[in-house]
């Protein structure tokens, strides 16, 4: 028996029993196919467009969708898609709109996809990859700015980009000016970062950067709608967009800083976003235009915002809904005549998409500063969530279960069968043992039939102590029938 091991498991119970004061880390459920999900959150659904219809009459027009994993679940139009014109019906999901600031999205993706096809480095200086970009630190810490660090809004360039479209004048500009903060001191959001950022992998990428995003994520992930031009293509489908005279807005594309903010896109291409961010479990390759671990990564937080329920990531904005106890993440954009968000629960393959055809939106019509979005989750995440839980799968014993039956080391270890389950039990502390799956079918390890995974039963200890979710540990099998002895954690225990 080992010792250490011992007063491991010992210790567990003790972190387990004094943290029960503690708020239990939140579990949530499986995301499993579902048909028709519309059909079971139907009635979250009316009240959603009750809510949207309430609050969006005084807008000229208004698209939302609603994306569960792989499936458009839900669509409205508002409104008019040009009200200037009588016979003009809602905005559907194939009208255009400008999706400004999320375009921020697509060349994070780009920075990462360059990063893992071995082109960049995160941590590469900007000057490495475009060396036309300077600007003063004047700082007492001199490392330079970083792609990373432009990603994630946190290099300390100023928050807008120089009035002009000419480059040369706009780098000419920025080299006189100072950083506003230290690299890597703070979140400091910047448009002019994000441009330098896609400007840089352009030239990492060896063409432009409008080129490369259709060629690599939007026409692999066929968003047919979506581009950097203002063409007849576009002028025919757009939706109108107007100031708060009532006039409609201009169009100005943005040249330069188009990485920052100049994607035209539908409601069905932002849709088709949601369902890549919804593939982190797949590799790279077709219309995964990055593997799922990358996913993970953009999705993450890099900045904790000092509000305390808030971060930040690259370029994702994250708010805890405390009401679900569930992270969103999300990226609002906003140029004249539109303000569109995208928002996503990862861990339930959730995503909702709104654009109103109208810029600076009145605080008292959307108090949140969502577009809405954060309103429509308020509404649908506890029906998602009832839904779920009631469609988890039952519980499958693991192959070769009654030879895992049994005491281990005097005791310690005692593995049962009750119902459909195989309990673990150790020191009063108890575990579900399923089965562990070699997805990737990765060579030499154990054979993965003798690997089952621990999940605690206990997870009142809140995220900090265990897991964040469930504790999860693997447990190896020797292979015998019954099984001799178990292998776990920092121990080998042979059969009582």
């Amino acid at each position: 028996l080992c010792e250490m091991a011992r007063r491991f498991l010992a210790g567990l119970v003790l972190v387990l029993a004094a943290s029960a004061v503690v708020r239990a880390c939140p579990t949530y459920p499986e995301t499993v196919p579902l048909t028709d999900f519309a059909a079971h959150v139907a009635d979250a659904l009316k009240e959603v467009e009750a809510f949207l219809a309430n609050h969006s009459a005084t807008f000229p027009g208004l698209i939302a969708t609603a994306v569960y994993d792989q499936q458009i679940f839900w669509e409205l139009g508002l409104g008019s898609n040009n009200k200037s014109d009588p016979q003009s019906g809602p905005p559907t999901l194939d009208s255009i709109v400008r999706v400004a600031s999320i375009t921020k999205v697509f060349t994070d993706l780009m920075a990462l996809q360059l990063r893992d096809a071995g082109v960049l480095n995160l941590d590469d200086p900007v000057s490495k990859h475009y060396p036309e970009f300077s600007v003063i630190n004047p700082y007492r810490t001199k490392s330079e700015v970083t792609l990373g660090q432009l990603a994630s809004h946190t290099s300390g360039l100023t928050r807008e980009i120089p009035y002009s479209n000419n480059e040369t004048q706009i780098l000419e500009t920025v080299s006189k000016q100072y950083l506003v903060a230290p690299p890597s001191t703070r979140f400091h959001y910047s448009n002019l970062g994000i441009a330098v950022l896609g400007q840089a992998c352009a030239q990492a990428a060896g063409r432009s950067y409008e080129d490369y995003i259709r060629d690599e994520i939007t026409n692999p992930l066929d968003m047919t709608h979506a581009g950097f031009a203002y063409d007849d293509y576009t002028r025919e489908h757009m939706a109108v967009g107007f100031d708060l005279d009532g006039h409609p807005a201009p169009v100005e594309t943005l040249g330069w800083g188009n990485p920052c903010g100049g994607l035209f896109a539908s409601a069905r291409d932002m849709a088709k976003l949601v369902a890549l961010m919804n593939r982190r479990d797949a590799p790279a390759g077709g219309s995964n235009v990055v593997d799922g671990t990358t996913l993970t990564e953009a999705l993450s937080p890099v900045v904790l915002l000092r509000g305390g329920e808030g971060a930040v990531g690259s370029p994702w904005e994250m708010k805890y809904n405390n009401a679900s106890q569930i992270w969103v993440k999300s990226k609002a954009g906003e140029l004249p005549g539109y303000r569109s968000q995208i928002s996503l629960v990862p861990d339930l393959k959730l995503g909702v998409f709104i654009s109103v055809l109208q810029s600076d939106v009145p605080s008292d019509i959307d108090p949140t500063a969502s577009v809405f979005t954060e309103q429509v989750l308020d509404i649908l995440l506890p029906a998602v969530l009832k839904v779920l839980w009631a469609f988890q799968p039952a519980p499958v014993l693991p192959v070769h279960s009654a030879d895992f039956v049994g005491s281990y080391g005097d005791g310690l270890i005692v593995v049962s069968q009750e119902s459909n389950r195989l309990v673990v039990t150790s020191q009063g502390n108890a575990g579900y043992l399923l089965p562990f799956t070699n997805e990737s079918g990765a060579a030499g390890g154990p054979p993965a039939d003798h690997v089952l995974r621990l999940v605690a039963q206990d997870q009142s200890g809140g995220c900090r102590w265990l897991d964040d979710g469930v504790d999860t540990e693997l447990i190896y099998f020797a292979q015998g029938s019954p099984a001799p002895s178990v292998n776990f954690m920092q121990g080998t225990w042979d059969r009582d």
